[in-house]
C-alpha cells in the first residue's frame, strides 16, 4: 500500500471515483481494518488481568501507564496508543526500549511536565 498509486491523492475531483474502480481503496479499508484489529489485539493482552507479571516493560506498557496515571496534558487514547505502535513497528523497530523512553522523557522534560 506504501507504493501504491492512489489517483485521489493527485486528482482529487475524479481521483476517488478512479480508486474504487480499481479496487484501491476497499484494499486500503481492508489494510486498515487488519492493522487495527492486530493493534487492539496487542493492547487488549496487555490490558488482560490474568497476564503473568514480568519485570520487562515494553513501551505499550509504559504507554498504557501514562494513559491510567493522566499524566500527559491532553488524554492519551487507544488510537494515540495504536499511532505510536504503527510508528514503532515501521520506523522504530530496532530501537531498544530504553531509547524511546529516554527519548520521551525528554520531550517531557522539554515540555516542563516532569
Amino acid at each position: 500500500m506504501f507504493t501504491a498509486f492512489f489517483f485521489a491523492d493527485y486528482f482529487p475531483f475524479i481521483g476517488g471515483w478512479v480508486d474504487k474502480l480499481t479496487g484501491l481503496s476497499s484494499r486500503l479499508e481492508r489494510t486498515f481494518n487488519d492493522l487495527d484489529e492486530f493493534y487492539n489485539e496487542i493492547i487488549n493482552d496487555h490490558l488482560d488481568p490474568d497476564k503473568p507479571q514480568s519485570d520487562n516493560e515494553d513501551i505499550v506498557d509504559v504507554l498504557l501507564q501514562f494513559r491510567k496515571e493522566r499524566c500527559l496534558s491532553f488524554p492519551l487514547t487507544l488510537d494515540h496508543i495504536k499511532a505510536v505502535l504503527m510508528v514503532n513497528s515501521f520506523n522504530l523497530g530496532h530501537f531498544e526500549l530504553k531509547r524511546i523512553l529516554f527519548i520521551l522523557l525528554a520531550h517531557l522534560i522539554q515540555l516542563k511536565m516532569i
